[in-house]
């Protein structure tokens, strides 16, 4: 691991490894099913009942996937917003 963090960022590992989770977990779940029998955006209370509906009858696998991408996604915002606006690059000032 300590290898790992010098070859790359950690903010960046973060982030391909929600990216890696969330394209295992698209493999895993027909999202065209799921948009085709999700309610409105607007109907709240429908959205919360078919969200909890489909997470707790859903296999385990894609239970632990939607766990793990929402503890990454949670620590990529933490680190976005210590980060502020700054880049991701470490910028080099050149005097002319």
């Amino acid at each position: 691991m300590y290898y790992l963090k010098k070859v790359i960022n950690p903010f960046a590992f973060k982030v391909y490894g929600l990216a890696a989770v969330a394209l295992g977990t698209f493999k895993m779940v027909s999202v065209q099913n799921v948009i085709a029998n999700m309610p409105g955006f607007l109907d709240l209370g429908s959205m919360y009942v078919f969200m909890r509906a489909a997470l707790l009858n859903t296999e385990l696998s894609v239970q632990l996937a939607l766990i793990v991408a929402t503890l990454l996604a949670l620590l990529v915002l933490k680190d976005a917003l210590k980060r502020g606006v700054a880049p991701l690059h470490k910028t080099v000032q050149v005097r002319i």
